[in-house]
């Protein structure tokens, strides 16, 4: 979303039958986060490239990571059971 230059963001939180979902959706430039390039995160910090880390971060902790784009606007949904 930082990068996307759009302004705003919605976003919603649903915690219901042992499992957290959160959602964001928003404008800007179109960007599919499972084409995102993977960090080598063997390599020590300040020689890797910026960018990647927290989406890396997340699709390892997540049990789902779901990407679609709805009426022009990104659209990310995140899910894990507790």
């Amino acid at each position: 979303m930082k990068y996307s230059g759009s302004p705003d963001c919605d976003f919603s939180l649903f915690i219901h039958d042992g499992k957290v979902r959160m959602s964001f959706e928003y404008g800007g430039e179109l960007y599919d986060i499972k084409s995102a390039k993977k960090p080598d995160v063997a390599a020590p910090a300040n020689e890797r490239q910026v960018g990647g880390l927290g989406l890396f971060l997340v699709g390892k902790i997540a049990d789902q990571v779901e990407y679609v784009v709805k009426n022009g606007h990104n659209f990310i949904v995140v899910e894990k059971a507790y």
